[in-house]
């Protein structure tokens, strides 16, 4: 592994089997063609099957003859929670019908970040995908992501420079396929409760990852709290958190009650603000505090 200075991205070579314990679609004799879909899904957005087999056949990945192969992964990998149905169009093939589209989910999304093209391309990629991606984030938390995005990359683009968003996409994967959170087929029947602490394990790996970077290259991580400085993302700020940290809070066993306790102190704090009250720097001064606690460790207590 290495870091460039400059606009130069981190690069990282990942081994197959790490990928491939983590992300079971990109086993077996299928995998190449898990991996077409996933990456054709991620790069245009939801579609239906048929117009990515044409679209594929065109790059010369198929022949004529091979549509039911990709709609067959296509629909395998909805059964797998890899992809969703996200939303119908009529078409006019002999007669007029509505078709169903198909585009990414999250566990789709996370394991379309082993194909570079995906990660360097990330809010992009997300902007393509949300109607899918809301849907699911939507029935799980109640956020609308499709209101909140636009000004999330806004500001994601203004706060860190292409090449830094590249490195901490490339390091948020690797503390995946380095962590001890389940494979994605197993991660999709997760509970939220579950979900929640894998992605707090996560969070904090890439932290120390990006703690570990050569100081001149180092990524000023807490500048994406400048977030809260938004007025429409400070408003949900202000409804959701203190909601999250109640809804998880009955279900975590004694060691993971810090968990809810973030959230929910950031949401007490963003009570009364406006984005002239610099709401991120109270927010730093809280997760700077937070994070200096002994309680702030993910192990798990016996």
């Amino acid at each position: 592994m290495y870091i460039l200075s400059g606009n130069q991205t981190l690069r990282y070579s990942f081994s197959d089997v790490l990928i491939e314990s983590k992300i079971p679609a990109y086993r077996g004799t299928k995998a190449q063609n898990n991996k077409l879909v996933l990456s054709y899904l991620s790069l245009n957005g939801p579609s239906l099957p048929y117009d990515a087999f044409k679209d594929l056949k065109k790059a010369g990945h198929y022949k004529d003859n091979q549509y039911p192969t990709v709609y067959r992964r296509i629909k395998d990998l909805v059964e797998k929670g890899y992809l969703t149905e996200a939303g119908g169009r009529t078409t006019t093939r002999g007669k007029r019908t509505k078709e169903i589209q198909y585009g990414v989910s999250w566990i789709g999304l996370v394991a379309s970040l082993a194909i570079e093209d995906v990660r360097n391309k990330i809010l992009d990629v997300i902007e393509l995908n949300l109607n899918s991606l809301d849907f699911e984030l939507r029935q799980n938390t109640g956020v609308y992501l499709n209101a909140l995005f636009p000004s999330i990359k806004k500001i994601i683009e203004t706060i860190y420079s292409q090449a830094q968003i590249e490195t901490i996409v490339l390091l948020v994967f690797k503390a995946y396929l380095e962590s001890s959170t389940p494979s994605l087929d197993n991660l999709r029947d997760a509970s939220g409760i579950g979900s929640l602490i894998w992605t707090m394990q996560v969070a904090q790996a890439t932290m120390s990852e990006i703690e570990e970077l050569p100081e001149g290259d180092r990524i000023p991580a807490m500048r994406i709290i400048e977030l809260f400085d938004d007025p429409s993302i400070l408003h949900i700020a202000q409804s959701l958190l203190p909601q999250i940290s109640e809804r998880f809070k009955e279900g975590l066993e004694n060691q993971y009650r810090y968990l809810v306790h973030v959230p929910g102190g950031i949401g007490t704090i963003l009570q009364g603000l406006s984005p002239e009250d610099k709401p991120s720097a109270k927010v730093k001064e809280f997760l700077e505090n937070e994070l200096a606690r002994p309680h702030f460790s993910l192990e798990v207590k016996e």
